[in-house]
């Protein structure tokens, strides 16, 4: 690891050590929870997160590994790996799958493409893609088992109601439709391809609704898109609720 890495990674963990420190201290004052036995991934399993730039190393796989290891503290969870390139869409990664997969072999791939894919393609072109690349991840790695999370989506900006501030709302509004769009192929397509469907864009809307019903003025987002470091705990947490893993 390069100092530059190893700058980053150490800036990641001091950034998380209190939250860190305030599941520790619950889960002292608490029973420990399990891995849920009806979830198809198993305690022991490597996962990994294929997707675009929100998915790369030190985002939301990192708060992932995080939590189950405080929470689960010495019990046997599934760990997670991740792989993001930034800007990559469902049809784009394929030349990069040989790369993305040097790490394993792993016991599942969940794939998290479609925001960047919303931007430039239709919701029945974007379903051609993620086929084709489903079927080039079962070439290249036979022995995983796939799912796949659907797209966050855009955060529309909390600050719609202030001046200058409605032409930004609105184009985040229409990216926001459009990301809903992407998420319901993708919906569909786990179905017909018969893979795990993990409902990340369905649990940020329900995050999305609460804070709007409240009128709290925060952001998970950097760019309407791009997770700040409350933003990746919450898709982090987010996936692992989609995955049945609901402490309370």
């Amino acid at each position: 690891m390069d100092m530059k890495n190893l700058r980053c990674k150490r800036l990641l963990l001091l950034a998380w050590l209190p939250v860190l420190a305030a599941a520790r201290l619950q889960a002292a004052d608490a029973p420990l929870y399990v891995w849920p036995a009806d979830c198809p991934i198993k305690p022991g399993e490597r996962v990994l997160f294929l997707g675009d730039s929100i998915v790369a190393p030190g985002m939301y796989a990192h708060v992932a590994n995080a939590l189950v290891d405080e929470l689960c503290a010495d019990q046997k969870t599934p760990t997670f790996f991740s792989y993001g390139v930034a800007g990559a869409t469902a049809q784009s990664i394929v030349p990069e799958l040989p790369k993305a997969l040097k790490g394993g072999p792993y016991d599942w791939i969940l794939l998290n493409y479609g925001q960047n894919d919303s931007g430039r393609f239709t919701p029945e072109q974007f379903r051609e893609h993620a086929k084709a690349l489903l079927a080039e991840v079962r070439k290249q790695a036979p022995q995983a088992r796939l799912g796949w999370i659907s797209v966050a989506g855009t955060e529309p900006t909390p600050y719609a109601d202030e001046k200058d501030q409605e032409k930004r709302a609105q184009s985040q509004r229409e990216a926001r439709d459009k990301c809903a769009a992407i998420a319901a192929a993708t919906k569909a397509l786990c179905a017909e391809e018969k893979i795990l469907y993990v409902p990340l864009h369905e649990k940020f809307e329900e995050v999305l609704k609460e804070r709007d019903a409240q009128g709290l003025k925060v952001c998970f987002t950097m760019d309407g898109v791009h997770p700040n470091l409350p933003g990746n705990w919450l898709l982090g947490a987010a996936i692992l609720q989609g995955l049945g893993f609901q402490p309370d």
